[in-house]
């Protein structure tokens, strides 16, 4: 099977997932701008013919969201070779190297980047701390 005639026999299963993450990203938006009261949703649409496109939603200068986005991209990336008799798998050819991240990170103890993270970026319920807030 060729790359092409792959892709166009699984379109339709790309098509329903990127139909379903563009609801979600749009209902997403809706719902913390509802919350926030103040501020929306501000829309910029992305497209670059050799990787993809997306869209990125940024709210700001909210009454709860000081800043923060909802993105959506649809990336395509190329394998870098592949061997004719494994064309029929595209998932069978040589991809760009592999990126990973670890996320349980953990700052060095007593350095001031644990001060930072352990006094300072720790885990709030902004929602919940704002509607104390307006209680007061």
């Amino acid at each position: 099977m060729h790359e092409n005639q792959w892709v166009s026999e699984h379109m339709h299963n790309i098509v329903q997932v990127k139909k379903y993450l563009l609801e979600l990203q749009k209902s997403i938006c809706q719902e913390l701008a509802n919350e926030d009261g103040e501020a929306s949703f501000v829309a910029d649409k992305w497209h670059n013919r050799e990787l993809g496109y997306g869209t990125s939603c940024v709210i700001a200068n909210g009454a709860v969201f000081e800043k923060g986005g909802v993105n959506f991209s649809h990336v395509m990336v190329r394998p870098l070779a592949c061997k004719q008799e494994d064309v029929s798998n595209p998932f069978s050819c040589h991809y760009p190297p592999k990126a990973s991240w670890i996320y349980d990170w953990q700052p060095d103890p007593g350095t001031e980047e644990e001060q930072l993270h352990t006094q300072f970026l720790v885990n709030k319920n902004w929602i919940e701390l704002n509607t104390l807030n307006k209680e007061d």
